[in-house]
């Protein structure tokens, strides 16, 4: 009986929870119909200066129908906006869902705006809490223009006075100075953003740029444009030209400036350019130009002009590395080693103050040529890097027999195989008709002993 029970009470238990779950499938849903709490919010993304997106969302059913718009300023009073835009409301305009992404285009740029969603019954009636969002479109960077006014020329630098019409605090730009002051500015543009950093960049409507680093007497260019950290360019740029300070150039009679020809103990900088000088007070730096850039109608002071901006730019790194200027200058009677290529060169001695300054003072030496002498036999002399596929040897070719043959040590790089660490120069042909160097097949160069203790002979048939 206790067992009967229990049974009897579980079954009426499932009964009961049964009947509990069901419903008339004619019974109104009370909750599903009352919409007067669904609630809707706005937001945006994606802010452009004429057009953004509008997200909005609801609490409410995934299929209630909803309505929105967008009103120009930012109004406090959502009903009285509602109700002025209400019998704009069409089919058509309706929207249906939750999470909702609405495009706007063809706002003002640099305006405030507000869209509103707010539930619409199939009679055109108002349900639930409307949503809303203020907003304030991006200025149009294509109406920004840029005015520039240079200032404060020197003889090494200027600066740039900018200042953006139409243009916001976080607008970034830069500004570029050329010698070619022909070039359309938009040439001049191009070129600058295919080495921009966005990290150059300057920003702000108004900045003062100095521009240093410039020759003495010479004609620029500068133009200000504006850049989008990801290097996009926009607006109307602006440029003015302008010219540096030169200097009054004039000769130094105390000084004699030669070239004196290779200096056979400096194999890195073999080419030496002496200044006797009868005084020993004023200091000077010495530089060597291409005199193909010159002719023989060039006034000596445009030379030393192009000679001062040279010395005065090595003169003025040195400093900026920790070097002094008794370190850098000269003084008196001197010689200094050089680096060139074979061509046309004058050398100038370039003179300076106590502050670093070039002082006018100049002295130049005759035009002088560095040609190759060397007999088309003699230029396979010397020391060689050579590529065999992923492996480089360095050869070294000498003479056997003047005009005729070589030795050549360092193929394969033989010396790394013996025990001893010996090597086994190569003979090579000179071959007069083509001036090429030619390598034959050499069998029995030498009986050898590898580290392994194989004996064998040491042949060449191929490098």
């Amino acid at each position: 009986m206790k067992i009967t029970r229990i049974i009897a009470f579980l079954t009426a238990g499932l009964v009961t929870l049964a009947l509990a779950s069901c419903k008339d499938k004619d019974e109104p849903d009370d909750k599903a119909d009352d919409l007067s709490n669904v609630t809707f919010t706005v937001g945006t993304s994606d802010i452009d200066y004429d057009n953004i997106n509008v997200i909005v969302r609801h609490d409410g059913p995934k299929d209630i129908t909803w309505y929105g718009f967008v009103s120009e300023g930012n109004s406090t009073d959502i009903e009285a906006l509602i109700s002025s835009r209400l019998s704009e409301v069409t089919e058509a305009g309706l929207h249906i869902g939750d999470n909702q992404t609405v495009h706007l285009e063809g706002l003002k740029d640099n305006s405030v705006y507000q869209y509103v969603a707010f539930g619409v019954n199939p009679d055109k009636t108002r349900f639930g809490v409307p949503g809303s969002c203020s907003f304030t479109t991006d200025m149009d960077k294509n109406k920004v223009t840029f005015d520039l006014k240079i200032s404060n020329v020197s003889y090494t630098s200027a600066e740039a006075e900018v200042s953006l019409k139409e243009g916001r605090d976080d607008y970034t730009w830069y500004g570029v100075a050329t010698t070619d002051v022909e070039a359309k500015d938009a040439e001049i543009i191009s070129n600058a953003i295919k080495n921009l950093n966005p990290s150059d960049l300057y920003s702000g409507t108004q900045a003062t740029v100095k521009v240093d680093g410039l020759s003495f007497g010479t004609d620029y260019k500068y133009v200000v444009f504006g850049i989008t950290p990801e290097l996009v360019q926009y607006g109307t740029p602006s440029s003015a030209t302008f010219k540096t300070e030169s200097f009054e150039f004039a000769p130094k009679s105390e000084w004699t400036v030669t070239y004196d020809g290779i200096d056979s103990e400096d194999k890195n900088a073999p080419y030496l350019v002496s200044v006797t000088s009868t005084e020993e007070t004023t200091a000077y730096s010495v530089v060597v130009l291409d005199a193909s850039a010159f002719d023989e109608n060039t006034d000596p002071s445009v030379i030393a002009q192009n000679a001062a901006g040279q010395a005065y730019s090595e003169v003025s790194k040195a400093v900026a590395a920790g070097k002094s200027l008794s370190d850098v200058l000269k003084r008196g009677t001197s010689s200094t080693n050089f680096k060139l290529e074979l061509g046309t060169y004058v050398a100038v001695a370039v003179g300076f103050d106590a502050e670093g300054m070039v002082n006018g003072d100049y002295a130049l030496s005759e035009v002088f040529s560095l040609t190759d002498n060397r007999t088309p036999y003699e230029k396979w002399l010397g020391t060689w890097a050579v590529k065999r596929g992923a492996d480089t040897d360095t050869w070294t070719i000498t003479k056997n027999v003047e005009n005729s043959s070589y030795k050549i040590d360092g193929i394969d790089n033989i010396a790394a195989m013996m025990t001893d660490g010996s090597s086994f120069p190569i003979d090579a042909l000179f071959d007069p008709a083509t001036g090429n160097l030619v390598i034959h097949v050499q069998t029995g160069l030498a009986s050898i002993t590898l580290n392994d203790g194989t004996e064998c002979s040491l042949d060449l048939y191929g490098v």
